[in-house]
């Protein structure tokens, strides 16, 4: 489950309006990742100049500290498994995003050059990705947009029993992918695959990251090895840690827009039907809902007050199209 952090709930915006952030994955403010970024790791070490570290969570040397810098998102290779990765958003009641881009973070151990990714496909889900009842909202396969970050993925510091030296191996890369959805209220689940500029370089997304602590209560987080679902569980560090479930730092872009009734408009279970053209035109002539015994929404489908009001009709027919609600 993702903590929502919104902006403006409820703020009615008009179509057109500059995309902005609406949400970040465990963060409080949605224009900033949760990747407990910070100048020195816990053990003092401070980060280069103009840069900072992201140093894995921790719930300090009792308890433990995770293990994991980040995991496997890549398409598969002659010598590379495929991975998918998948987290869950929650877009609240009374409120409709009109979603532009979603932006995840990435390293490649090592890596040196322009951009360690070619490409991406992200799928919107209603349900876990691929799981029995789910429906999917859309697919996007595209070039993202690449951009190098100051921040460098580090190992716990002060939690061992061996511990690793902070480097700047792992930088981490901002990954936007494009994206064109209306999200009504209720739980979506954002799955990612990553396609590598070069053959076999390994992609790890970045789980998000608490300044003192491995998990939060409700985190979720998925991974697909090789065609298989899992959740994900980091297995931790110290004699004292267990696995404990992650979550996934990202960005959702967009704007907020007016709440529109379902498009399954006489309410018989199937979406972007006919019949429910049929029935909406029949209740704005004031006549009955069809077919027969069918039971339709008010008329004031894009709920601003009005009822037979000429932009329910422009409403109706652009959520229909799998567009914005007007």
């Amino acid at each position: 489950m993702l903590r929502n952090t919104l902006i403006a709930a409820g703020l009615a915006i008009v179509p057109g309006a500059l995309a902005q952030n609406l949400y970040s994955n465990a963060s409080p403010d949605p224009n900033t990742p949760a990747l407990a970024s910070v100048s020195s790791t816990g053990s003092g070490v401070p980060a280069p100049g103009g840069a900072s570290w992201s140093e894995v969570g921790d719930a300090g040397p009792v308890v433990g500290a995770n293990a994991a810098a980040g995991f496997a998102a890549h398409v598969g290779g002659p010598n590379a498994l495929a991975y998918r990765i998948a987290d869950d958003v929650v877009v609240p009641s009374g409120s409709s995003w009109s979603v532009t881009s979603m932006t995840f973070y990435v390293y490649s151990p090592g890596f040196s050059g322009a951009s360690p990714i070619s490409g991406a496909n992200l799928k919107v889900w209603l349900g876990q990705p691929e799981a029995q009842g789910s429906l999917s909202v859309t697919s996007t396969t595209a070039a993202p947009v690449v951009s190098a970050t100051s921040i460098y993925r580090v190992f716990v510091t002060n939690v061992g029993p061996a511990i690793t030296s902070p480097d700047t191996s792992r930088q981490i890369w901002a990954v936007t992918v494009p994206v064109a959805a209306r999200l009504d209220p209720g739980a979506y689940w954002l799955d990612l695959q990553l396609t590598p500029s070069s053959p076999n370089l390994p992609l790890y997304v970045v789980p998000a990251t608490l300044a003192n602590g491995r998990t939060s209560a409700g985190w979720n987080a998925r991974q697909q090895v090789d065609g298989a679902w899992q959740a994900i569980a980091d297995t931790g560090k110290s004699a004292l840690a267990s696995p404990v479930a992650q979550d996934l730092a990202f960005l959702v872009a967009g704007s907020i827009g007016n709440v529109c009734d379902s498009v399954d408009f006489n309410n018989d279970g199937s979406l972007f039907d006919p019949t429910d053209i049929d029935a909406f035109f029949s209740v704005f002539s004031e006549g009955p809902c069809v077919p027969s015994g069918a039971t339709c929404n008010d008329i004031d489908f894009n709920n601003d007050g009005s009822f037979f009001d000429p932009q329910d009709v422009d409403a109706f027919f652009s959520v229909f199209s799998e567009g914005p609600c007007l």
